[in-house]
């Protein structure tokens, strides 16, 4: 197995080791809390989806707006902030 230096390395999904490219990024989408399961879990809207989140590194309510990076919500952004993201990606989608 080929060792790479921390932060030249990422976690990858196959569960392996792989080497950062100065390419590669992580995306994280914007959605809205809608329920609250626990004190680790919350239902969140992205566009009518309603997908389970980890919100252990944040503390959030119903009505937030956050971000979320494979299924961790990673902050809380204002409305303003995630209508902009959101177009952003409206605008990808049409490229």
């Amino acid at each position: 197995m080929k060792r790479y230096r921390p932060e030249t390395a990422v976690w990858h999904w196959d569960r392996s080791w792989q080497r950062f490219e100065e390419k590669d990024m992580c995306v994280a989408i914007p959605g809205t809390v809608k329920e609250i399961i626990d004190e680790r879990y919350v239902y969140v809207d992205f566009s009518g989806n309603i997908v389970k989140a980890a919100s252990g590194l944040v503390d959030v309510k119903t009505g937030d707006r956050v971000l979320v990076h494979a299924g961790c919500i990673i902050q809380t952004v204002s409305e303003e902030e995630a209508q902009e993201i959101e177009e952003i990606f409206r605008e990808l989608g049409e490229q």
